[in-house]
């Protein structure tokens, strides 16, 4: 595991730990209780989650070499919170896509994706309120995880 991790790096390995648990999370918690079209939700958190674990945790900590406990904090606080937006922007542009380009939408018609930015705000509003608040400690977990684990 210590060459996979290695490999992947403090960043990498943060975001796909962040990404996997992100998904699984939300196929736990969702698989019987959303309707039709909401299956792939758990593409577009697992996904978000990554990204925005990659980016923060590349340029914020990697890059500069900063990997005080203050630091890790912070952006894995600024993670958990923002990989909510993350992944409701990237579920809305995917389902402007759908229904501008191939005329498939579940839900009528999807906001275009400059006014998606707000929208996916709102969203992440919502889903703070209820459950995703608990994706915090999770980043805060992770992060210390992957840097125990990349010896850094």
């Amino acid at each position: 595991m210590s060459n996979f991790v290695h490999k992947l790096g403090f960043s990498g390995f943060y975001a796909l730990t962040f990404g996997v648990v992100s998904a699984f999370v939300t196929i736990f918690m969702f698989r019987n209780s959303i309707g039709e079209g909401w299956d792939i939700l758990w593409v577009y958190t697992g996904s978000g989650a990554a990204i925005t674990a990659f980016i923060f945790s590349k340029y914020f900590i990697e890059k500069p070499k900063k990997f005080n406990d203050l630091r890790l904090i912070v952006i894995a606080f600024i993670v958990g919170i923002l990989s909510h937006w993350t992944s409701w922007y990237e579920a809305l542009v995917v389902q402007y896509i759908r229904w501008k380009f191939f005329d498939l939408s579940f839900l009528g018609t999807p906001e275009n994706p400059i006014n998606g930015l707000y929208g996916a705000v709102e969203m992440t509003f919502i889903s703070l309120l209820f459950f995703g608040w608990t994706a915090i400690p999770v980043s805060i977990g992770l992060i210390y995880f992957s840097k125990k684990l990349s010896k850094i």
